[in-house]
C-alpha cells in the first residue's frame, strides 16, 4: 500500500481514491483502503471527497471520528451533503444543538461555484435537508419539557432557518440580550461561591421579557 500511495499521490489524486474505494467496496482490502483516504485527506492533498468516504467508514463504530470528516469536508469543500451528515451524526450523539446547526447549513446552502451538481438536484437536496431540519425541531420541541436550560439555550440559536434576526436590526438586539442573560445566569450557576437566589432569579426573568417581546416579530419559528 505504502509503494501504491508513493507512486501515485503526487500523480493522480482521483485514481488512488478509487482504487482505495474499489478496494472498500470489494470488502477484501477494507483496512488499506481506510489509510490511502486518511493519506489523501490527513494529507497536502486535503481531498474531499475521501474525508466523505472517511466519515462514512467511520458511521457506525467510530462517530466522533465520522463527525470531524463530515465536519471537515462540509466546511472546507463546501459540500451540501456533508454539512447535513455531519448534523445527522451529532443528533446520533445526542448533541441536538449542533445537529440544528448543520443540519440548517444543509438546507440553506449555496455553492454558486460548483458545476458538478445540476441545479434541479440541488433543489432536491435543499427540499429533503429542510424537511429534516423541520423534523428535528418538532423533535426538539417534543423533548424541551425534558431539557436543562443549558440545552435550551444552545439550541435556542439555530431555532429559525432563515438566519433570524438579521444584523442590526432591533431583533437582533434582543436576541443578544436573551443570550446575554442566559450566559450570566450559567456563569453564576457555575461559580464556586453561592450566589444570591434573587440575582439568579432577575438574569432568567430578564432573559424571559426579552422572549416575549422577540416572540412578536413574524420571524420567530415555533421552536
Amino acid at each position: 500500500v505504502e509503494a501504491t500511495i508513493q507512486s501515485l499521490v503526487d500523480g493522480d489524486i482521483h485514481t488512488l481514491y478509487t482504487v482505495a474505494k474499489d478496494m472498500n467496496t470489494s470488502g477484501k482490502d477494507i483496512l488499506n483502503s481506510i489509510q490511502i483516504w486518511h493519506t489523501l485527506a490527513d494529507g497536502t492533498a486535503h481531498h474531499i471527497q475521501s474525508m466523505i468516504s472517511l466519515g462514512f467508514a467511520y458511521s457506525e463504530n467510530d462517530k466522533p471520528q465520522s463527525v470531524k470528516y463530515f465536519v471537515q469536508a462540509g466546511e472546507d469543500g463546501p459540500h451540501q451533503t456533508s454539512l447535513f451528515n455531519a448534523g445527522r451524526m451529532f443528533v446520533e450523539l445526542n448533541d441536538l444543538a449542533r445537529g440544528l446547526a448543520y443540519i440548517r447549513n444543509a438546507a440553506t446552502f449555496e455553492n454558486k461555484s460548483s458545476n458538478d451538481v445540476p441545479n434541479s438536484q440541488k433543489q432536491l437536496l435543499t427540499q429533503q435537508f429542510t424537511k429534516a431540519y423541520q423534523d428535528l425541531s418538532r423533535m426538539a420541541m417534543d423533548a424541551a419539557n425534558e431539557m436543562g436550560l443549558q440545552d435550551i439555550s444552545d439550541i435556542f440559536r439555530y431555532a429559525n432557518i432563515n438566519d433570524f434576526p438579521k444584523d442590526g436590526k432591533k431583533e437582533a438586539q434582543l436576541w443578544d440580550l436573551v443570550w446575554k442573560s442566559l450566559q450570566e445566569y450559567f456563569q453564576m450557576k457555575k461559580q464556586q461561591q453561592p450566589q444570591p437566589q434573587k440575582d439568579m432569579q432577575l438574569k432568567l426573568e430578564n432573559a424571559k421579557e426579552d422572549l416575549v417581546e422577540l416572540q412578536k416579530s413574524k420571524g420567530m419559528s415555533d421552536l
